[in-house]
């Protein structure tokens, strides 16, 4: 097996060799660790180990019928380097790497990491595009839009909001899906909707069906240039017992599944984050890492229709899997 890396990648060191390999997604760890619940900074190093032993440089999705590890050029990028005691250098340098990642032409697949990752994205989006010129998805349980968040002026509570007080975002670009729990107030509820954001708490998809309020937010978001930041728990805790912030009434494992496949399929997606995994409260089956090991292919598969095959439909399913070979 030799070094582990992610899904059995081959490994780039530098901006040129993602320019001379051609690469389509270099998967990057951004080990931070800076939420008040720590373990965070293990995540980026246990999704290499375990959960590439027994699938390594295997990928083929069994709903579009593809496989993304033959379709894509995919690659590990290691590791941003991590400051434990400064934040700020921690998220400068992580935004250093996914610069590198986007300025080669590749999609960042970045494994967190502390939701401050968020922070990060938004940086490499604005220097690589421009401000106003991309729309984030902000997958959470929680809103994350908290004027001040453990005292310091970013943080993964606040990094969507302080991109918009930057100028880097439009109100109306700031998609968020999942929210619930006790982290929310009305001053969240009103900045949102005084800025425009399109949300969508767990209680819409509760109360108008999950299909009805997942389609409206594919037409909001069809056409734009993505960066989704997926925090793991917008997943009920019951399919990832390892995150941060655990919040029951999340959306299962199947769902989230489904979601980014179809947004992969759909939009330009330049860089998506999965953040605020902690191997340390895992299970002993690590159900939360194989879950997050899902959602990374399933990202890959929709990148691999769209960009390889021109299938842009988000609905698309191979036609032979929905039957089983005997209808003429």
């Amino acid at each position: 097996m030799g070094l582990p890396t992610y899904l059995g990648a081959p490994i780039a060191l530098s901006k040129e060799d993602l320019i001379a390999g051609k690469v389509d997604v270099a998967i990057v760890g951004v080990p931070s660790d800076f939420n008040a619940t720590g373990g965070q900074g293990w995540a980026a190093n246990q999704m290499r180990i375990i959960r590439t032993i027994d699938t390594a440089n295997k990928g083929y999705d069994r709903h579009v019928s593809i496989d993304y590890m033959k379709e894509l050029n995919i690659v590990d990028y290691g590791n941003a380097a991590q400051s434990m005691f400064q934040m700020g250098l921690s998220l400068a340098e992580g935004a250093k790497v996914v610069g590198e990642i986007l300025d080669a032409g590749a999609t960042a697949m970045v494994i967190g990491g502390s939701h401050d990752t968020e922070a990060v994205g938004h940086m490499a989006m604005v220097k690589k595009f421009g401000p106003k010129n991309y729309a984030t998805i902000h997958f959470d349980a929680h809103e994350d839009t908290y004027d001040v968040s453990l005292g310091t002026f970013v943080h993964g509570g606040r990094a969507r909001r302080w991109a918009w007080e930057k100028g880097w975002i439009k109100g109306e670009d700031l998609h968020s899906l999942g929210m619930r729990g006790a982290y929310g107030s009305p001053e969240i509820l009103k900045w949102q909707r005084e800025v425009g954001e399109r949300y969508h708490y767990m209680a819409e998809f509760e109360e108008k069906g999950f299909d009805a309020t997942w389609k409206k937010v594919l037409e909001e978001v069809k056409g734009k240039r993505l960066y989704i930041s997926f925090d793991v728990d917008v997943v009920d805790p019951s399919h990832v017992p390892g995150v941060s912030n655990p919040d029951p009434g999340g959306f299962t494992s199947a769902q989230v599944i489904r979601m980014v496949r179809e947004l992969a399929i759909q939009n330009e997606v330049a860089v998506i984050d999965f953040c605020e995994y902690t191997p340390l409260l895992d299970d002993r089956h690590y159900n939360t890492a194989l879950v997050i090991d899902r959602l990374m292919r399933a990202f890959l598969a929709g990148k691999a229709l769209r960009d390889k095959k021109g299938i842009t439909d988000p609905n698309y399913v191979d036609p032979q899997v929905l039957d089983h070979g005997q209808e003429k």
